[in-house]
Formats: C-alpha cells, structure tokens, sequence
C-alpha cells in the first residue's frame, strides 16, 4: 500500500528542539548567538528573584516591628502595664482635649519610635519600606488625633459653657423675681444667647440650645416653688406662670404639680380644721383648696372637708364665749337638713367634742391653757413671752395675762378653784425641773425663780397648780415652813431608803422603832385637822404620808449628823409645828400667809363672833336670802333623807321643813374647818354625808381669811379678819366673856 506524504510533513518547522552536540559538530550563527543570551537571561532571572527574595524578607522584617511597635508590655506576676504600645499611646493621645500638645506628643513618639527601630532594620529594603509605613502611620494618625482632639475640644469648650449656663438657670430658679441676683442672672443669660462665638461654637444646636435653657428653667423654677409652696405653684401654672415648658414636660411636670398641690392641700386642710376649732379665718378660699381636685375622684370628700371646718369655725365662737353651766348646754347645733347633711352632722360632732374638751380642761386645771389657745390676744400674749428677751419682760406679760385670764374666768364663770395662770404643760414642766434639780438649792432655785417671776401676791396659785400636777410632797412641805433648816434637810436628804439603813446602823432598835411612833405624837392635833378637812379639797391620806415621810428624812438626817435621836425628832417637828396655831382644834392658824403675818387672836375671836351670831341672831335667814335652803335639797342624796309627804308636797312646805331643817343643823351643830387652800376657814354644818360648808343659793359661803388675798378673783370678795358677818357685811358683835362693864372679874376666883 503506497504511503501518503502530505506538504506539511515535508515543510520546515519554525519549532526549535533542543538536540543534543556533538565533537566536531559544526553550528550556525544564529545558534551560536543563543547561548550567550541564554546565559544573560538566566542572570537576570536570578537576580529578579533574588530582588524579590530581599523585598518579601524586609517586609516580613517591617511587619515584625511593626507589631512589637504595638505590643503593649506588662509586668510579670503584678500585672501592671509598664509601657503602652505604639497603638494605644495613639489612642489615648485621640482623647485629649488639647490638639496642639497633642500633636507635639504624637510628633515625639512617632519621632521615638522611628529612631528606636530604624537601626535595628537588617534587610536591604527593611529601612526604606518601614520608613514608608510610618510615613503612613504620620499622615493617618496625625489626621485622626487633629481631628478628635478638635471634637474633645469643642466638646469640653461646650461643657464649660454649659456648666456656666447652667448656673445661670440655677440663679434663676432659685431667686425671687426682681431681685438683684435674678436681676443679673436675666443679664448673664442674655450675654451668653447673644454671644457671636457661643453660636460658632454650638452651630446649628445653639437655637435648641437656647430652647432647652427656658425649658429647664422653668422645670428647676417649679421644683423650687414646689418645695415653698405646692399649692401657690399650682396656680401659678394654671394661671400660665411657666410658660417655657415644652409639650413632654408641660404633661408629666403638669401631673406632678398636681398631685403635690392635692398633697399639700390635704395636709393644710388638717391644719386648717384645728384653725376653725380656735375660731381663726381660713387660709384660703374654698375654691383655692378645692381646684387640684376637680376633675378627680376624691373631689366631693374633699369639698365634704372645707364646708365642714367652715360650719365648725362659724359656731366654734360660742363654744369659747359662752359662761360655764347653763351657757354650755345652751350652744345651739346645726340643723340637719337642706344642702350639706354630711357637713354639717361631722360639723355638729366636732362642736360637741370641743365642748367636752373644755370642760375637761378646766376640770383638769388647763384652764390657762385652753383659752390661751383659744384667746387671740392670750395667744399673742404667749408669743411675745417667747419672744422676751429680759426677765423684767416676762414678768410684765405675766402679769398683763393674769389681768386677761382674770376677765376671761369672770365673765366665764369659772370656778375659783380652778383658776390659775400657767398652762398644765407649764405646770407638769416646772414640776419635771424641780424633780430632776440635783442639789436641795437648785430645787430651791426653781421656786425662787417662779415666786419672783409670778409675784408674791401670785405664788400661792402656782404652787397649787403644781400641786396638781404631782410636785413632790417634800417641795410642798418645804414651801410651808419658816424654818431655813428644816427646809434644808427635808430638801438636801438622801433617799429614806440609804437613811434608814445607816440610822439603823447606828442607834438601838427601840430608838430607831420609836421614831414613827413619836412622829405621830407630835403632829396629833394636826392631823386631826388635816382629818376634818372635807373630801376633795386635798388628798388627806397623801399628804399625811408625805408630810411624815418627809419629816422622818429630816429626822434621819439628823440622827446621822448628830447622833440625837430625841433631840432630832423634838427639833423637827417643834420646827414645822412652830408655823401652826393648832389650839381651835378643828382648824390651825398659821403663823403667815404667803409671807404676811397672821394674828391669831383676832381671828379666833371673829371665828367665835360669827359662830355665836350664827347660833343667836337671825344671821343665817339673812344670810341665804330670798332665795332661802331648797338648794340644800336639791341633790339625789338630799332628796334621799327627805320624808315622801315632804317629797310630794307643795313648795311652800318643802321650802319651809328644808329651812327648818338646816337651820337646826347649823345652830346645833356647826365648827370651823379649814379652807381647801389653808389661807382661811369655812363653816361647815353636819349634813347628810358629815360637815358641808353653810352655803347660799348663790354659791358664798361663811369663810373668811385669815390674811387679804390680793389675788382672789370672782364676784364675791371673800372678807379677812374685819369684824363683819360673811355674805351680809352687817358688823358683828364682839363680846369678851371677861368683860363685865368697867370692872374685870378673875373667874379663877
């Protein structure tokens, strides 16, 4: 089979294939030329990669340094950083407020950093492309700290002007209108919002800037007002006051003032209440208390609240004026009905309750303080005795309140008994000081000080209110002796407790058993009298106890001192009774009253006048006047004894078997007895339930005292030792058992 040759197998190739020489073998020139350039090529090919071997060795070199420039180095076991990286420095330079010390910092470390690393480069392009990369860095974060440091700059710049800004707005709120800190505030707040290089500064946010500043004004302005006055802050945002809010705080601030004025209100309202109890005008207008509420819930009790403290302060009046007795029940209440049943009904329970705690004030000797409560001038009176600055001040406000409460109690009619001058606060108050005083002189002191304090004429009635309020029996013994001694050791004693153990101590047993009984002994004829005194005026038990306790401290003390038991049982007791004239038996005459010299014989011969006129004369029909003795049998215990035909019989008949009956009593029957006070003597007459004094319907008594009280009140004048009949004034008949016309007859004989 013939083969094929086709044209391109037999045309040459432009493909050169290696092939390989021999010896002798000859070459064209083109070939010879190849192997020249081959070998040039091949050099140039070994030194691009070893170019290239360089570059990629000084880069890897660059990114290592580049990296321990960063790497931010710590202490081994402590933990502490001890030089930041190249990166962080960078970073905190970023949150300077300060660019050009910044930007010197940034130069310097860059600087640093550059020089440090620099020779320690190896590679042959380490130098050139390190040099680039932080050429790099220079220009990236010198652009980014200048930048941030502008920003921090403003940003703190806008700070301090905030800063200043808001002290303006706190001088603001915080002044009163017009005056001359808000004055200049109003000026530094202009200067600041017209301020050409405030508004570069703030650029577009200044306007809201300034929005903000009038908004916060008035939201601080409101809290302050809040804190004066929720209720006044109330209307003044009502009425417009704030008008700066914005609509986010209009709302919420608007709810808040609300609720504080409702809040407010209603504490008010409870003060308010105790201002109509005391008659004083109301604060404010009904509509003022009651605008928080509309709208609200509690509304109706609230307005339930107003309308009754204004029913309550109308009618309270006569609650304080009116004469005690009859005057009180007569108080007229509220009518239940027509508009405001509620009110009224709550109105008519206070009034009834302000009643009883009159009542109950007096009874409990408070009388001073409840109209001085209840007194305008009373309670200005008080204000200005807080407000003395010199005991000469007090003094004379004391006294000037005493000639008020003296008008107040008579036109009152408030029992004598209990009227005094000090409040039952005051009273309990010196009482409290008195017990807690250390030494027997600063007790002592008190006293003192209240004496010339209240006046001498004064000092008894005080030291009866303390009396009521619990001052010791020792003080009280103390203030009824003359003896400066005897005052001192009843005063200055220890406990009876630590005296009767070193007593005991001391002396036999019979002695020391001996001391109680001849302590009685000796105050016998004093406490009898002390006995007969009618129930009520004093605590007759109480005070016997404690008149013998507090003379058996002053013995105790003694009988330490002196080891003298008979002599320290005579002196004391000699000493205390040495104040008293107990002969009349059923009454004492004391050596003074308050200070002012008794004479004892003068009395006793009034005391034996009246109760002769009494039994002889017709003294006692004039005495009970017109209106005679149907008063005796007035009370459930009198009407008890009475005969039933007397009982159901006519007037005349009753008032006639009553008169017979009390006038044979009191002839028969009749002695003196001290008064509750002890500064004069009352005659009593054996009645249903043992001795009551001789009364007329009026409420006068037969008494008489034994010196002038120049601090007596009330419509009677109680008369001293004039010989004139009590009650009638007629002078009395004095006759001397002794004196039978010009000659004296010895009845010895």
């Amino acid at each position: 089979m013939a083969i094929k040759i086709y044209q391109s197998q037999i045309r040459p190739t432009e493909e050169v294939t290696e092939r390989a020489t021999t010896s002798g073998m000859k070459i064209s020139q083109q070939t010879a030329t190849m192997v020249p350039r081959a070998m040039k090529g091949m050099l140039q090919a070994g030194e691009d990669f070893y170019i290239k071997y360089e570059q990629i060795k000084s880069e890897n070199e660059v990114q290592e340094k580049l990296k321990d420039l960063n790497k931010t180095e710590i202490e081994a076991g402590t933990g502490n950083v001890t030089k930041l990286g190249y990166g962080n420095e960078v970073n905190k330079l970023k949150e300077s407020t300060k660019p050009d010390e910044a930007m010197a910092s940034y130069k310097q470390l860059w600087q640093n950093k550059y020089d440090q690393i620099l020779p320690t480069l190896k590679g042959k392009f380490s130098k050139k492309y390190f040099k680039n990369a932080m050429d790099k860095k220079f220009i990236s974060d010198s652009g980014t700290i200048r930048d941030n440091t502008f920003v921090n700059f403003r940003n703190e710049t806008r700070a301090v002007r905030v800063n200043k800004l808001n002290d303006i707005v706190y001088r603001l709120a915080n002044n009163p209108e017009k005056s001359a800190a808000h004055n200049q505030a109003l000026v530094d707040k202009g200067n600041f919002f017209t301020s050409q290089n405030n508004y570069e500064l703030f650029g577009d946010k200044f306007k809201q800037l300034q929005f903000d500043t009038n908004n916060n004004i008035d939201a601080l302005t409101i809290e302050v007002d809040l804190d004066k006055d929720p209720r006044q802050t109330y209307r003044n945002f009502k009425a417009g006051k704030y008008k700066n809010l914005n609509a986010i705080n209009k709302t919420k601030i608007g709810l808040r003032i609300t609720l504080a004025a409702q809040q407010q209100t209603t504490i008010d309202l409870a003060e308010e209440g105790e201002r109509s109890k005391l008659g004083l005008a109301a604060k404010f207008s009904a509509d003022e208390y009651l605008a928080p509420f509309k709208g609200y819930k509690n509304y109706e009790k609230i307005k339930n609240i107003v309308d009754t403290n204004d029913y309550v302060r109308n009618a309270i009046t006569q609650v304080h004026t009116a004469k005690s007795g009859e005057g009180l029940s007569k108080i007229k209440l509220y009518d239940l009905t027509g508009d405001n049943i509620g009110s009224k009904k709550k109105a008519n329970n206070i009034i009834s309750i302000e009643i009883a705690k009159r009542q109950k004030s007096i009874k409990d000797g408070d009388a001073a303080g409840y109209f001085s409560k209840v007194d305008t001038d009373l309670r200005e009176l008080d204000n200005r005795y807080q407000q003395a600055k010199t005991s000469e001040d007090k003094k004379k406000i004391i006294q000037e309140k005493k000639i008020l409460l003296d008008q107040k109690y008579n036109d009152l009619n408030i029992p004598s008994s209990k009227r005094f001058y000090m409040s039952k606060a005051e009273a309990n108050g010196y009482v409290q000081q008195v017990k807690n005083a250390p030494r027997w002189q600063d007790k002592e002191a008190v006293m003192q000080g209240l004496q010339d304090l209240y006046g001498k004429d004064n000092f008894p009635k005080v030291v009866e209110h303390l009396r009521l309020e619990k001052l010791p029996i020792e003080n009280q013994i103390s203030l009824s002796t003359n003896s400066a001694s005897l005052k001192k050791d009843i005063l200055a004693a220890d406990s009876i407790k630590d005296l009767d153990k070193n007593v005991k101590s001391e002396i036999n047993s019979a002695a020391y058993k001996s001391i109680d009984t001849k302590i009685s002994q000796a105050l016998n004829k004093y406490e009898d009298i002390v006995t007969a005194l009618p129930d009520g005026s004093v605590n007759k038990t109480e005070h016997l106890v404690g008149l013998k306790n507090s003379l058996r401290k002053a013995i105790l003390l003694r009988i330490q001192r002196d080891n003298d038991v008979s002599g320290s049982i005579t002196s004391v007791t000699k000493e205390f009774l040495s104040d008293y004239d107990t002969s009349p038996r059923s009454y004492w005459i004391p050596k003074d009253v308050n200070g002012e010299p008794t004479t004892s014989e003068v009395i006793k011969t009034k005391a034996e006048a009246i109760q002769l006129a009494v039994e002889t004369s017709d003294y006692i029909e004039r005495f009970h006047g017109k209106d005679g003795f149907a008063h005796y049998a007035t009370t459930p215990s009198s009407m008890g004894v009475l005969p039933d035909n007397v009982k159901i019989s006519t007037d005349k008949v009753f008032q006639s078997y009553v008169k017979d009956t009390i006038t044979k009593s009191i002839k028969k029957n009749s002695k003196w007895i001290l008064n509750n006070k002890g500064t004069g003597i009352v005659l009593n007459f054996d009645g249903t339930k043992g001795f009551i004094p001789i009364q007329n319907s009026k409420g006068e008594k037969i008494e008489f005292l034994f010196v002038d009280d120049p601090s007596q009140i009330g419509s009677q004048t109680i008369e001293s030792t004039e010989y004139n009949e009590p009650g009638t004034g007629r002078p009395l008949t004095i006759i001397s058992p002794y004196d039978f016309g010009d000659s004296e007859v010895d009845l010895d004989q």
